[in-house]
């Protein structure tokens, strides 16, 4: 039940968000166009189709009275994503299509699924993505049976699962810079630009498991809240032959909240953990992007730190990943231009309505 209020929340803060941003391009459309011309390649006249062939381990280390390196067989990952004006989608999957995301016997078998929206408009910059991931095995199995040598089967978790909601609230201070460009690709960046891009990240993850951990006798849950603030700076050098180069880098400092359940034999037993959190995160893209046809890199390198002493529960999740991806963008539908400028147009005219009414 909290995963479905958390996604319904969120779907009715991204309406807000896109009433609020629809309004602005109406009414502040004129200063854009210049921006546009000069540091901006708009394409709202087309639809813009993008896969990412990826890899990112799906893994976490927890933390409790031993360190458990818990990773998933799923490494090379497919992203599908439509992107069409302010507005993305994209699914994530990882199929058997590859060597290393099929060795079951030696690593057991993992199942994930995620997708994700993002409203990316002007100054605000708002992302949601949601995933699940069912079956890990323990990389650092050595540590609990000191038979283990390379090329033997880990020790598996079938049962275990991470479910996680995730968001990211930015505001670009530069109007030259585009986001959009290098996320969405639903603009082309033609002019070199950088802009200060503090951000508030929040997350809701759930891990849980109905066997023990090797070494525990219990088995536990936990669902965890964090937040994190950070200032960010990007930057995209850009050249006439369409090659592009993009670097961001964002530290962070926040907060999380973690409700452990550990399911003893005597009953149920629950304990709060509060805990500051630290984070750098970047992002080199190297790319090539013409009118229709695009394609790059992307590097994500992070680190992630709790303050917390020996012995107490904590998750650290795993931040790097890369991914090669390749796009093109078509015709629009004429249905879904003149849709998106009829919704376009309507929240622009109801938030008016709506301003007047409070301004009486």
């Amino acid at each position: 039940m909290l995963h479905r209020t958390l996604l319904y929340t969120f779907l009715i803060f991204l309406l807000l968000h896109v009433i609020a941003q629809t309004s602005f391009a109406q009414t502040d459309a004129g200063n854009r166009d210049s921006i546009f011309h000069e540091y901006i390649e708009n394409y709202n006249d087309l639809l813009t189709f993008k896969m990412s062939l990826g890899s990112k381990e799906d893994g976490f280390d927890l933390e409790n009275t031993s360190r458990y390196k818990i990773r998933s067989n799923n490494k090379t990952k497919l992203n599908a994503g439509i992107n069409y004006r302010w507005l993305a989608f994209s699914l994530t999957f990882a199929p058997n299509l590859f060597n290393e995301n099929v060795d079951h016997n030696i690593k057991g078998e993992t199942k994930s699924f995620g997708f994700g929206f993002s409203s990316n408009f002007h100054h605000i910059i708002q992302k949601i993505n949601y995933s699940r991931v069912k079956g890990y095995y323990l990389d650092n199995t050595n540590a609990f049976d000191p038979t283990w040598k390379a090329g033997d089967p880990y020790i598996h978790l079938p049962g275990l699962i991470f479910r996680s909601f995730s968001g990211q609230t930015a505001y670009k201070f530069n109007d030259n810079f585009s986001f959009n460009a290098i996320n969405s690709q639903t603009e082309r960046q033609v002019k070199s630009a950088g802009t200060f891009l503090p951000s508030v990240s929040y997350q809701h993850f759930v891990v849980k498991d109905p066997t023990p951990l090797p070494g525990q006798s219990s088995s536990q849950k936990s669902k965890t809240l964090e937040v994190v603030f950070s200032p960010g700076y990007y930057y995209t050098l850009v050249t006439p032959s369409h090659l592009y180069a993009s670097a961001g880098v964002s530290p962070g400092i926040g907060f999380s909240r973690t409700k452990l359940l550990t399911r003893e034999s005597s009953g149920n037993a629950g304990t709060i953990y509060k805990r500051t959190v630290y984070q750098v995160e970047s992002v080199l893209t190297f790319g090539y992007d013409s009118r229709r046809f695009f394609t790059g890199i992307q590097i994500t390198t992070g680190a992630y730190g709790y303050s917390h002493t020996n012995g107490d529960y904590a998750i650290l999740p795993q931040r790097g990943s890369g991914s090669l991806f390749i796009g093109y963008r078509f015709n629009a539908p004429k249905k879904l231009t003149a849709a998106m400028d009829k919704a376009e147009k309507l929240a622009a005219d109801k938030l008016q309505e709506l301003k007047e009414k409070v301004q009486q």
